[in-house]
């Protein structure tokens, strides 16, 4: 695992950075093309056919996606094709996407690396259809065996920022063992406490 303090201040550092063209960019992975109608109105395509909504479809997905990250380097804030993916399946599947990717990582089918990547990147996306299914999965894993898991889904709560988190947040720095981990959980309590754009999302869809 990384030296959880420095992973906290580089995120909290870059948090406080991160340039209003870098979050226009992910939210244009979620906006779905439009195109005209012959009356001119804007029609917009369905995300999804019932047959990609299938489950053992979505299933497949999210399995070949983590899969395939095997061997990846990833690098804290840094984009790789896995990180891509990732934002592409969610976008077009939606729930059921988060839904298999917890599956796998409470299942301990996904490899400890892969499911802290995973998890980072969940906090980041500015996708409301998915919002509650991403923070309930990213606090759940605050109690995963793995303090690699647990990590990734303190940085990915610390991205969403939300103070639903907090109680859950203390629940697990309670617990936590490893000093480092328990400090990076701490720092992130006193984070969202002290942030002026924390948000209380008790009637978020």
């Amino acid at each position: 695992m990384t030296d959880c303090p420095t992973a906290i201040e580089r995120f909290l550092l870059h948090n406080d950075r991160m340039s209003a063209d870098t979050a226009q960019q992910d939210v244009r992975r979620f906006e779905a093309p439009t195109s005209k109608t012959s009356n001119g109105q804007e029609d917009f395509p369905e995300s999804s056919t019932a047959a990609e909504n299938n489950q053992n479809t979505v299933r497949q997905k999210i399995q070949d996606l983590v899969r395939s990250a095997k061997g990846e380097f990833f690098e804290d804030g840094m984009e790789t094709g896995f990180s891509r993916g990732l934002f592409s399946v969610v976008a077009t599947h939606e729930k059921h996407a988060v839904t298999e990717l917890g599956r796998l990582i409470l299942g301990g089918a996904a490899t400890s690396e892969i499911a802290s990547e995973a998890l980072r990147w969940l906090g980041r996306m500015p996708d409301s259809k998915t919002y509650r299914a991403r923070r309930w999965l990213l606090e759940r894993c605050l109690l995963c065996p793995s303090p690699q898991v647990r990590d990734g889904a303190v940085l990915g709560l610390a991205s969403m920022n939300d103070l639903h988190s907090v109680p859950y947040l203390k629940q697990a720095a309670e617990r936590e063992p490893l000093d480092e981990l328990h400090h990076e959980m701490v720092q992130v309590v006193g984070f969202m406490g002290a942030s002026s754009s924390a948000v209380l999302t008790t009637k978020n869809p």
